[in-house]
């Protein structure tokens, strides 16, 4: 599983994007700050393929401007069977891979 939280203030935009993929789904909400924002799942015949389309649309709203504010990734037996946890930094829960350290 790999779930990614993005940001996005410029002008009057003040919006969070955040997505995430579990085995073959991929999920994302959006919005503006501040409300519940929209959900939107699509199931992929592969979680690897469900990675690739979370992965895709990362790198778009990078190059929109939207900033980093958490990436987590760890294994679930949906995304492998038999997979162990995968961490960083010794960590035993789930690993943080890049987060801001800016926010609070």
């Amino acid at each position: 599983m790999r779930s990614v939280m993005l940001e996005f203030s410029e002008g009057t935009s003040d919006k969070f994007w955040q997505g995430s993929a579990e085995g073959c789904r991929f999920k994302a909400c959006y919005g503006r700050k501040g409300t519940e924002g929209q959900t939107k799942e699509w199931s992929f015949a592969t979680a690897e393929e469900a990675l690739a389309q979370l992965d895709k649309v990362v790198k778009e709203k990078l190059r929109k401007g939207y900033q980093t504010i958490a990436d987590i990734s760890h294994a679930t037996s949906k995304d492998k069977e038999g997979a162990d946890e995968h961490t960083t930094a010794g960590d035993t829960s789930k690993a943080i891979v890049n987060s801001n350290p800016n926010k609070a």
